[in-house]
């Protein structure tokens, strides 16, 4: 066996690999995920980036939507409650279907219990606006319990010893790669006379890696670096610290799956690039991201960035649902502002490239950004560019800090004040006196009842004791209650039932329910009796006046098997003739019509 052959033989193992992937099925018509034995648990709490879900769906859905033209993304609910989308970027085409993968980040497996998961698939038109959404139903699968380790109690010399092991195994782990690793490319020079034992090498190399990738891992875990998420649970390596300071807050993950609108994007060394590629007279070309936030809080958005035409190099924040937020800033540089979320718990934070064609936008014009920090309050952050100046402000904050200790020390003071004349909430600026006089008018206007415990029914006669609040739906309950026999009882008066014309005598319920439309007393009134459906005449023409009646079997009240009688008041051709047929549950059919002719 040859070089050559050995790699081939170990490309054809890697192939066998992804045909033995198993899928979680998706029903273009049901909306429904099945999912497999291998997925029903999907890691341990607090796993990140360590298991995969693979889906497989239909490529055309619906109404001839094509899914390989959407954009998809998994909505999901981790087992405290807490959403949030993973952006699919590994979608493939296979004939009439297409495939995809979820990549479990800590977030969705942080906690035990039932995590719940939708694929949604998006298209977004030319306005901005989404033109297609699809959704599948809900699918869940289980998050078994683990035990997180926090360390940042460990005394120092246990955290120490503890830091040293870890590197020592790592570095063990990879002599052990490397060693590994010669040995298969020995084993392989020697393939033609031991083909084995190259396999036996190249089998040792990956072990070997992967060991060295779990110890590595843990070892970032341990002294709390992390490459994505910065924690204030954590402490850092000065190399660490100046890494986060130049870092952009916004994960490199949602920067490398941005969504393209009449643009190309390039996420690459920190910095995204945005072309402009299909310019129209009135549209932007942007690309844009996803992002989770809080509902009604504020947050400053700040960014670097330069461009190569006219126009571009701003910032534009939309809601998930295409509702403008914030769209003054598409054509600055360089800049910074501030903005509410209102009721969205997702943000669309769109990269401008150019403005339309009309704006001076033009095709090829390009935008790059970079430094792009989101952050939860007013301020605008300042960029900090290395360690020396982290520390430098860290000092700025302690000496604020012990200045504020020094000259804010109200534990032994007094305040002496007037109660307000009337009541008025506490506002920013009151002085303390102010302040204390507006929550004494509040403590004065208290009534008795303020501390006792609400009655919670219907039946108390105490004017002092408030009223539960549960009791709301109660009354609702009742008041809707009594409308609905108001209704009921109004439905039933000659003048309604006037309205009501009758073309089929014995569409009606016969289990009792008599409180809907078509068992109201109505007319039947026309000069083709053929034209109507289970009537005693037949031809020519007919009027009546019918009414419906039910009699429940044995005279037990809300007992639907009984019998239904219909009875016809006839006014023409035969004035006063009175038309009877009955329905009986027993039997399960109607009676012939009886009539009785007035002398």
């Amino acid at each position: 066996m040859t070089v050559e052959e050995a790699f081939a033989m170990m490309e054809d193992a890697e192939k066998t690999k992804e045909d033995n992937t198993v899928f979680c099925e998706i029903d273009a018509e049901t909306r429904k995920i099945t999912v497999p034995e291998t997925y029903k648990i999907l890691g341990v709490e607090s796993d990140e980036d360590s298991e995969r879900v693979y889906f497989r769906a239909p490529r055309i859905v619906g109404d001839k939507i094509d899914l390989a033209t959407q954009g998809l993304r998994i909505n999901y609910q981790n087992a405290n409650s807490q959403k949030d989308s993973y952006p699919v970027d590994d979608l493939t085409v296979e004939n009439e279907f297409i495939t995809f993968s979820w990549l479990l980040s800590r977030k969705a497996v942080a906690y035990k219990g039932a995590v719940k998961f939708i694929v949604c698939a998006v298209r977004i038109g030319d306005n901005a606006e989404i033109s297609n959404e699809w959704n599948t139903t809900l699918a869940s699968a289980e998050v078994l319990e683990g035990l997180e380790v926090d360390l940042s109690g460990i005394p120092d010399e246990e955290g120490k010893d503890l830091l040293e092991a870890l590197i020592a195994q790592s570095q063990v782990k990879l002599m052990e790669v490397g060693e590994a690793t010669e040995e298969a490319k020995r084993s392989a020079e020697r393939a033609d006379t031991a083909a084995d034992s190259a396999g036996d090498a190249a089998d040792a190399a990956n072990n070997a890696a992967e060991e060295a990738r779990k110890a590595l891992e843990e070892l970032k875990e341990n002294i709390g670096i992390d490459d994505t998420v910065p924690s204030e649970t954590k402490t850092y390596s000065s190399k660490k610290i100046e890494a986060m300071a130049a870092v952009n807050w916004i994960l490199e993950s949602k920067l490398k799956s941005t969504q393209d609108l009449r643009s190309e994007s390039k996420y690459e060394n920190g910095k995204l690039a945005v072309f402009n590629t299909q310019p129209t007279e009135t549209n932007h070309a942007y690309t844009r991201i996803t992002l989770s936030v809080k509902k009604n809080t504020e947050y400053t958005i700040n960014w670097k960035s330069e461009r190569t035409g006219k126009t571009g190099g701003g910032i534009w924040i939309n809601g998930t649902d295409n509702s403008v937020i914030n769209k003054e800033h598409t054509n600055e540089l360089n800049g910074s502002f501030t903005f509410n979320t209102g009721e969205k718990e997702e943000i669309f934070i769109l990269f401008i490239a150019s403005l339309g064609t009309n704006s001076g936008g033009a095709v090829g014009d390009s935008a790059t950004f970079r430094d792009i920090m989101l952050v939860e309050g007013e301020n605008e952050t300042p960029y900090v560019e290395n360690v020396r100046d982290v520390v430098k402000e860290v000092a700025k904050a302690k000496k604020r800090i012990e200045t504020l200790e020094n000259d804010t020390d109200i534990s032994q003071k007094t305040v002496t004040f007037e109660m307000a004349a009337e009541r008025a909430g506490v506002e920013s600026g009151d002085s303390l006196a102010v302040a204390f006089g507006k929550l004494a008018k509040y403590c004065a206007d208290l009534k008795p009842h303020v501390f006792a415990d609400p009655v919670n029914n219907l039946l108390g006669t105490d004017a002092t004791l408030p009223l539960a609040a549960t009791q709301g739906k109660a009354l609702d309950e009742k008041i809707t209650e009594s409308n609905g026999n108001l209704v009921y009882t109004q439905q039933f008066i000659p003048e309604i039932a006037k309205n009501n014309i009758i073309t089929d005598l014995l569409a009606i319920n016969t289990n009792g329910v008599m409180n809907v439309s078509y068992m109201y007393p109505g007319s039947v009134a026309t000069e083709d009796a053929s034209s109507l459906q289970g009537s005693p005449i037949k031809s020519g023409a007919f009027y009546a006046y019918r009414e419906v009646f039910f009699i429940p079997n044995q005279g037990i009240i809300g007992n639907t098997y009984g019998k239904t009688i219909i009875r016809l008041t006839e006014s023409y051709p035969t004035v006063g003739r009175i038309w009877i047929c009955v329905y009986n549950t027993d039997l399960g059919k109607w009676s012939d019509w009886k009539s009785t002719t007035p002398v």
